[in-house]
């Protein structure tokens, strides 16, 4: 557990940011949930309130059109998405965003 506590890339520090991601953003847990269309069966797009989820667990990047909503990023599992009319998750990477 000490080799964890020192090394900030290391799991349990992930999951402490998510948890206060979660906490400070009451739309993951309260919102309405909704399952968005994919582009394949190795991405889940998931919208709750102004939460956007995406999961890309592809070898590929894959972009979703945010349909003119602003998408600010609060958490990513690896690397930062593009983010512009469309959100582009890199390959292996999930990303959390809110809309507005």
């Amino acid at each position: 557990m000490e080799a964890q506590r020192d090394d900030p890339n290391a799991v349990v520090h992930r999951y402490r940011e998510l948890l206060a991601v979660r906490k400070a953003h009451p739309d993951l847990y309260e919102g309405d949930f909704e399952v968005l269309d994919a582009p394949n069966t190795s991405v889940a797009i998931v919208r709750r309130g102004a939460a956007l989820l995406i999961a890309n667990l592809s070898a590929e990047p894959i972009s979703h059109d945010l349909g003119g909503q602003t998408a600010h990023e609060i958490f990513t599992s690896a690397d930062s998405a593009t983010i512009g009319e469309a959100v582009t998750v890199p390959a292996e990477t999930s990303v959390l965003f809110t809309l507005t």
